[in-house]
């Protein structure tokens, strides 16, 4: 076809789904941050799996503007993607594991890895050097979480000490920074705090044989509000950036505004009569004369197949329940007592506007999962259109 077409036209939107990207809503939520930073702690801007489903270059782009001191992703791909797409001048922390036979990539790309274990990091020090290039890496610790990082359990703390130090003395590698991740911060303190003290602990044992660290970082977006003091060098802002709680309390304390709505569309309507069975199973029948919607929205998207008969959409500023089995492209919605219906009239799935809000920590209570996932899950099918008003 000769002709480029306008993806982001209205007529395009109207005919599926799509997912509405208010970067300025992004902006908010960095400035929502300040009053709960130290003078001197920067942040690291989270953007892994696709900025949560948001878009990583566009999130990225914006990080940036408002300050970032560093951007992180999980995997050397998303990494990449960053850099070719002209990310380049910023700092980039690949959080999860890199086979070290990719080391020339982390070179070429000017990335930041993460070393979790003596034998990944000793392997990436050879790699480096026969390559002729040094390789900047931050230390991993395991303080309480039992996923990745050197061990800091007291019976393992001075052998995975010894096994930094050696690192340390790598020629090819820089040990640039140090951190762990919080297991609990927002449901309990004191097990963050023992976490925090055991990276403390291995902080110190480090020092004392020599072994300093431009950047510290324990902190994720709960943990930067609720223990200021274990803020450090940077913190690591995740899902609150893109406007989702880490739970309920912090609604009082964080003026967030959720950045991605998600919307489809009305494709169809019809009556049905009492006893009408509905989408795969029949699962939901008619209790009595109906008026149902078809919405093209389905598991392929996104939409958590355990909403079926439990989510509710917004349409014309009412509440609208799923009925019946998500299917992988569309879904129902019960609009008996929504009568002005019309085809291409617009559903939102959640988030938040003019004619009222739907959160997706809501939708993600019914799918008994968490906000996390159900952002994530929006699927590449689903287009995102971006709008800015700085």
């Amino acid at each position: 076809m000769d002709q480029k077409m306008d993806l982001t036209s209205e007529a395009w939107l109207q005919q599926r789904t799509y997912a509405r990207i208010d970067l300025s809503a992004l902006r908010n939520n960095y400035r929502a941050y300040k009053p709960y930073m130290g003078s001197d702690t920067g942040f690291i801007a989270v953007i892994k799996s696709d900025a949560y489903g948001h878009g990583a270059v566009p999130c990225a782009q914006v990080a940036i503007e408002e300050g970032a001191t560093m951007l992180a992703v999980a995997a050397l791909s998303e990494a990449v993607i960053l850099r070719e797409a002209g990310i380049k001048d910023i700092p980039l922390l690949i959080l999860g594991y890199t086979d070290p036979a990719l080391t020339e990539y982390l070179l070429a790309y000017n990335l930041t890895q993460t070393v979790i274990d003596a034998d990944s990091g000793l392997e990436y020090a050879k790699q480096a050097a026969q390559i002729g290039k040094k390789l900047t890496v931050h230390i991993k610790l395991d303080t309480g979480m039992t996923r990745i990082g050197f061990s800091t359990v007291p019976q393992d703390l001075n052998s995975s000490a010894d096994k930094i130090v050696e690192l340390k003395s790598k020629e090819y590698l820089i040990l640039e920074g140090m951190f762990t991740h919080l297991a609990t911060a927002e449901s309990d303190p004191a097990y963050a705090v023992f976490q925090y003290q055991s990276y403390k602990k291995m902080d110190q044992e480090l020092a004392k044989r020599g072994v300093d660290f431009r950047y510290r970082h324990v902190c994720n977006s709960a943990g930067m509000i609720l223990y200021p003091k274990m803020q450090l060098d940077l913190v690591r802002p995740g899902i609150t950036q893109y406007g989702s709680y880490p739970s309920d309390a912090f609604k009082k304390l964080l003026p967030l505004r959720p950045v991605m709505n998600l919307y489809s569309r009305v494709v169809q309507t019809r009556d049905i009569e009492v006893g009408t069975g509905v989408s795969y199973g029949l699962r939901w029948k008619a209790p009595g004369t109906s008026k149902l919607a078809v919405v093209p929205i389905g598991y392929a998207d996104g939409l958590h197949r355990l909403l079926s008969n439990r989510a509710s959409f917004l349409l014309n500023g009412k509440l609208a329940p799923v009925v019946g089995s998500i299917c992988m492209d569309r879904c129902m919605i019960d609009i008996t007592g929504i009568p002005e219906t019309r085809v291409g009239d617009k559903v939102l799935i959640f988030g938040a506007d003019e004619t009222g809000s739907i959160p997706v920590e809501t939708v993600a209570q019914q799918a008994e999962t968490i906000s996390y996932e159900l952002l994530c899950a929006v699927s590449p099918r689903v287009m995102r259109v971006y709008i800015d008003e700085k």
